[in-house]
């Protein structure tokens, strides 16, 4: 069951997005990143919602033949289901980078990322997650270290 949950998964990546976020050029305009986002979020918090249904649907995937990388990214929609289990999505805040204090920015290197594109989500005022999105997709929901008090970002 398990494998031909994945081959299906598998199809969905690699066909053409056919979602009503990309239907139309009108609805691509018409969609800002803060949509985007909180969609991302709103299906996560849903436990209805299957976390490959979540990833085929919100996240951009280059690598869809890498088994591993999908497992990494699954089991990463857990933990932030978890994460978001109790909380009240009302109180969910997206900061984009550039409003972030300098102190945040300088943790955070946007490398060769677009930082009008980056975002850092809080729930009151904890930090929770750090997403970039862009041509209406999360492009990355994965924040990691890389030495000397920075942290990157990094894409599928």
């Amino acid at each position: 069951m398990r494998i031909i949950l994945l081959f299906s998964f598998l199809l969905v990546l690699s066909g053409p997005r056919a979602s009503a976020n990309t239907l139309t050029s009108d609805s691509l305009e018409a969609k800002d990143d803060y949509q985007v986002m909180y969609e991302f979020i709103k299906d996560i918090h849903d436990p209805d919602i299957a976390l490959d249904v979540i990833l085929s649907s919100h996240v951009h995937i280059t690598q869809v033949e890498d088994q591993e990388l999908l497992e990494y990214l699954l089991a990463s929609l857990e933990e932030m289901r978890l994460n978001l289990s109790n909380r009240d999505l009302k109180q969910i805040n997206f900061i984009p980078f550039n409003e972030l204090p300098r102190k945040k920015r300088s943790e955070i290197d946007p490398e060769d990322l677009d930082p009008e594109k980056l975002y850092v989500m809080y729930h009151k005022d904890r930090e929770m997650y750090g997403l970039y999105v862009n041509e209406q997709v999360i492009q990355s929901f994965t924040l990691v270290s890389k030495g000397n008090h920075q942290a990157h970002f990094v894409t599928y």
